[in-house]
C-alpha cells in the first residue's frame, strides 16, 4: 500500500494558470464592464417610443444586448445568438455583440463559427491587443489550445513589449506539452519585465515538469519573493514551492510552504491533501488525518484525500472506516483508478469476503491494473469461486509476464505449487521458479521457503521439503499469527514422508 496523490507534474499543472484562465461567465462580466465604461453612444436609441408612434418600432441595441447577455447566463445559447444578431442589425458597430455571440457558439461546440465571430470582434480595432488577449483566454479556458495560441500570437505581434501576453502564450504551449518553446516564451517575457511573478511561477512549472528541480525551486522562490515585496498573498507559488521540497525530501520546508499557501487560501484542498501526505510520511498520523478530513469535507471530488485517510484507518485497525473511505474514492473516480479498488479488494480478501474481493479485483483489472499481485489474486479467487476458465486465463496473463521480475516469479511459483487446477498446477515448474528466487538472498524469505517446501513435497522429496519448512519456521517471529499454520504444514509434510 502506498500514499495516493497526483504526480509531481500533474500537481504542478493545477496551480499553473490561475492568473490567466477565466470562465465564459467571468469573461462576459469583463465585456459588460468594459462596454459600460466605454460610454458608447448607441445608434438609433434617441427618441422615446411615445414621441414616434407613427414610426416603425425600433430596437434599443443596449437593451437587446443586456437581454442577450442574460440569455447567455441562463445557458440559452441559441436564443442568445439570435438576440445578438438583433443587436447587430440595429447597430453593426456594437462590437461587444460579436464577442458574446462567439462565446455562445463556443458553448454550443461550434468552434468554427465562434472563431469567425471572435475574429470580427478583434478586427474591429486591429491595433489593440486587448481583444485578441480576451479571446485567447476564453479559448484557453475551454481547452481550445490551437485557436487560443493563434489569438495570443496575434496579440504579441501587435504589442511585442507586453510581458503578460508572453505569459499567456507560454501557458498554452505548456498545455500542449511544448515545454522548450514555453520556456523560451516565458524567458522573453521575463526579459521585458523580471518583476512579473506569474512568469517566474509558470517558468518554474516548466522546469518542474522537466524534472529540473533546482531551476524550478529558484523560479518559485523568485515568484514568492516578488509577491512578498508587493504585499501579494498568492498561494500558488507557495504551493508549488512545497511540491519542490516534497520532491527532494525536504519535508519540514514542504510543511512550511504548504502551510503558507493555506494561510493565503484555506480552500485549497489539494494542497491540504499534500500537507497531509507529508505529515503521514513523518508518522504524524493525527495531523495527517486532520488535514485529510478537512480536505474531504471542503474539497469536493478529491479521491486522494479519502484514499490516504483509508490508509491511516488501516494502520489504526479501523477496517470498516478504511473500506468506507476507499468506496468514497472509488465513487469519485468512477472506478477508473485501480488503486483504491485493489486496496479495498485486499481488505475484503483478508476478511474472507472472497466474492466481494473478487468483484473489486476484477474492477481493478478493468481499470488497467495488470500487476502480478492482482493477476494472482484474480486467478486464486476465480479458482475458489469455481470459475476455472477465468482462473486459467488470468494465470496465462501472469505467466506471460517478465520472468526476470522477482514479484512475478514469486506469484507464478505460488500458483504453480498451490493451485488445484491441473492447467495451472505444475509442481516441477513451481520448484524451478522458487529455486531461482531462493538463490537470490533478497528473496530468501518465509514465503519463498514455504513455496519451495510445498513444491518438493509435491514431487515426493519429503526430507528437503521438511528442511525448507523448518527454515521458514526459524525465520518466523515467535509471536507471528502464521507460526501455528507453518508448524501444522511441517507436521503434514513429515507425515507424508513416513
Amino acid at each position: 500500500m502506498k500514499l495516493t496523490a497526483t504526480t509531481a507534474s500533474e500537481h504542478a499543472r493545477w496551480a499553473s494558470f490561475r492568473h490567466l484562465c477565466v470562465s465564459a461567465q467571468t469573461a462576459l462580466i469583463l465585456v459588460l464592464v468594459s462596454w459600460a465604461a466605454s460610454g458608447q453612444t448607441v445608434v438609433g436609441a434617441g427618441t422615446p417610443a411615445t414621441e414616434r408612434s407613427d414610426a416603425p418600432e425600433t430596437v434599443d441595441p443596449e437593451d437587446a444586448f443586456m437581454k442577450g447577455s442574460l440569455l447567455f447566463y441562463e445557458d440559452k445559447f441559441t436564443e442568445c445568438v439570435e438576440m445578438m444578431d438583433t443587436v447587430l442589425r440595429s447597430d453593426p458597430e456594437f462590437i461587444e455583440a460579436y464577442l458574446v455571440k462567439g462565446m455562445a457558439f463556443m458553448m454550443q461546440g461550434a468552434l468554427g463559427k465562434a472563431s469567425a465571430e471572435f475574429t470580427t470582434y478583434c478586427e474591429s480595432d486591429p491595433l489593440k491587443p486587448e481583444g485578441y488577449n480576451i479571446v485567447g483566454k476564453l479559448l484557453f479556458d475551454y481547452d481550445h489550445y490551437g485557436e487560443s495560441e493563434k489569438f495570443f500570437r496575434t496579440a504579441i505581434e501587435i504589442s511585442p513589449k507586453d510581458p503578460g501576453l508572453y505569459n499567456n502564450l507560454g501557458s498554452v504551449l505548456v498545455r500542449n506539452n511544448r515545454l522548450d518553446e514555453a520556456r523560451e516564451v516565458f524567458e522573453k517575457g521575463l526579459a521585458l519585465d523580471p518583476s512579473l511573478p506569474e512568469l517566474h511561477l509558470n517558468l518554474g512549472i516548466v522546469y518542474f515538469m522537466r524534472n529540473d528541480i533546482d531551476s524550478a525551486e529558484k523560479s518559485f522562490l523568485s515568484a514568492v519573493e516578488i509577491n512578498e515585496r508587493k504585499g501579494i498573498d498568492d498561494p500558488v507559488a507557495y504551493a508549488n514551492l512545497g511540491d519542490v521540497y516534497f520532491e527532494i525530501g525536504n519535508l519540514s520546508a514542504a510543511i512550511d510552504a504548504y502551510t503558507k499557501a493555506l494561510e493565503c487560501d484555506t480552500s485549497l484542498s489539494d494542497v491540504r491533501t499534500r500537507l497531509g501526505m507529508v505529515f503521514q510520511i513523518i508518522g504524524e498520523n493525527s495531523l495527517a488525518r486532520e488535514q485529510y478530513e478537512i480536505a474531504a469535507a471542503t474539497g469536493g471530488e478529491l479521491p486522494q484525500a479519502h484514499s490516504n485517510l483509508a490508509l491511516i484507518f488501516l494502520e489504526e485497525g479501523h477496517f470498516r472506516l478504511a473500506m468506507r473511505e476507499y468506496r468514497v474514492a472509488i465513487r469519485m473516480t468512477g472506478a477508473r483508478d485501480p488503486n483504491p479498488l485493489k486496496e479495498l479488494a485486499q481488505i475484503l480478501e483478508r476478511q474472507e469476503a472472497y466474492t466481494s474481493a473478487l468483484k473489486y479485483y476484477e474492477m481493478a483489472f478493468r481499470a488497467g491494473d495488470r500487476s502480478c499481485a492482482t493477476l494472482s489474486a484474480l486467478s486464486r479467487l476465480s479458482e475458489r469461486a469455481g470459475r476455472h476458465c477465468e482462473a486459467i486465463e488470468y494465470f496465462t496473463i501472469l505467466d506471460e509476464g517478465d520472468t526476470f521480475d522477482a514479484n512475478v516469479l514469486f506469484e507464478r511459483a505460488k500458483r504453480c505449487t498451490f493451485s488445484s487446477l491441473d492447467d495451472i498446477r505444475n509442481p516441477a515448474k513451481g520448484l524451478e521458479l522458487a529455486r531461482v528466487l531462493a538463490d537470490n538472498t533478497d528473496w530468501r524469505h518465509v514465503g519463498v521457503l514455504e513455496t519451495l517446501a510445498a513444491a518438493y513435497a509435491n514431487l515426493g522429496e519429503f526430507q528437503k521439503a521438511a528442511d525448507l519448512q523448518m527454515s521458514a519456521i526459524t525465520l518466523t517471529p515467535r509471536d507471528s499469527p502464521i507460526l501455528p499454520l507453518l508448524e501444522e504444514r511441517l507436521r503434514r509434510i513429515e507425515g507424508m514422508g513416513d
